[in-house]
């Protein structure tokens, strides 16, 4: 299963990352799980995004209908954002003001809108001039948005939108670039073609997009969250053909493995502590599938949830109460409180988004 719906998933890799400037921890963290269940005859749901109240947003789906509809999970209980009429939804990002972010397929030719759900009310973002398909991908407080619109199969082009109006956020002098992140500041962070068509680590601030270029040697790197703070955090593809994870500061890239044999490994947020989450697998294969098709139990060590902290990678899994029944295969949020979002197999042997709050 990926956190996009659609085209930007292909301007994705996979990777693990870390900070080296992590506060230390004087011994493994320990955390608590909570259930975010499923919806009314539905039979699976995802956790992708967190905000600081410990509201969790994602997809699950609805037997009503047979498609995914976007969900919040706020204090145990689960509720649909969408009309039973719509044709397909997924949050992807909450704000503090319970706001959320993410894609709807609107209509039933299946074209992709950016979306944001206050309350009740559902707001379409629109596009850009010359095409119909946008995507969100995150929000901050200020209920700026950060995603992609797709013109071709082939081009992207990153926006942000703010106050009603949509804008684009331009390449590194290529064809395509996609936004996946935004901190408080308006700082935002994602992936863009260069001139040789080389896809480069962006940050965007103040109408000024950055190349960040890659850590050395190299060939390409997206980057998908950046904290408060500034840490950024994303994936790339070494030299050798492998995909792995970075994170940035202050000009420093850090590098980081995957959990025991896998071989792909993403990281999909890190809080202004260091702390890293993402996870890990041994293929690509199957792993789009957040749907009917992913309802079979998952292969044995083929994918795990991560946390990265101070320089040591942990699997998630070893981190919940013993023969707790479940298996953590995504952990996609992070908040400043420590608490993680994300997707595993629970007890019952369905998949579930979850909840992990932090032990003092």
């Amino acid at each position: 299963m990926d956190k996009r719906i659609g085209y930007s998933s292909a301007f994705l890799l996979a990777a693990l990352c870390a900070d080296a400037c992590a506060p230390a921890l004087a011994a493994a963290p320990r955390y608590t799980i909570s259930d975010l269940g499923v919806l009314p005859s539905g039979g699976w749901s995802t956790g992708y995004g967190l905000n600081a109240a410990g509201v969790v947003v994602g997809s699950g789906s609805s037997s009503n209908d047979g498609y995914y509809h976007a969900i919040l999970w706020k204090a145990g209980h689960l509720r649909d954002l969408d009309p039973p009429t719509n044709s397909g939804s997924q949050a992807s990002a909450v704000n503090n003001a319970n706001f959320v972010a993410g894609t709807s397929l609107g209509d039933a030719f299946g074209t992709e809108r950016a979306m944001v759900w206050a309350g009740r009310n559902r707001i379409d973002l629109g596009s850009l001039p010359g095409t119909p398909a946008s995507e969100a991908e995150d929000i901050n407080d200020a209920n700026q948005v950060v995603g992609s619109v797709l013109y071709t199969y082939d081009h992207t082009q990153a926006f942000l939108w703010q106050h009603g109006t949509m804008m684009g956020l331009g390449t590194l002098g290529g064809r395509s670039s996609a936004a996946y992140g935004i901190n408080a500041s308006g700082q935002i962070v994602g992936g863009a073609d260069t001139t040789g068509r080389k896809q480069h680590a962006f940050l965007w601030h103040d109408g000024a997009m950055t190349d960040l270029g890659t850590p050395p040697g190299w060939t390409m790197a997206i980057a998908m969250a950046i904290s408060d703070n500034g840490r950024i955090v994303g994936t790339g593809t070494t030299a050798g053909g492998a995909t792995r994870a970075f994170s940035y500061v202050n000009g420093t890239w850090t590098v980081i493995g995957a959990i025991g044999a896998d071989t792909i490994s993403e990281a999909e947020d890190v809080n202004s502590a260091g702390y890293v989450v993402g996870f890990s697998r041994t293929s690509y294969e199957g792993a789009d599938k957040p749907d009917a098709e992913a309802e079979s139990a998952p292969q044995a060590d083929s994918e795990h949830a991560w946390l990265y902290a101070n320089g040591t990678l942990y699997d998630l899994g070893t981190l919940i109460p013993v023969n707790s029944g479940w298996g953590l295969v995504r952990a996609d949020a992070i908040n400043e409180a420590g608490q993680i979002a994300g997707t595993g197999w629970s007890p019952s042997g369905g998949q579930h988004g979850y909840l992990l709050t932090p032990i003092p």
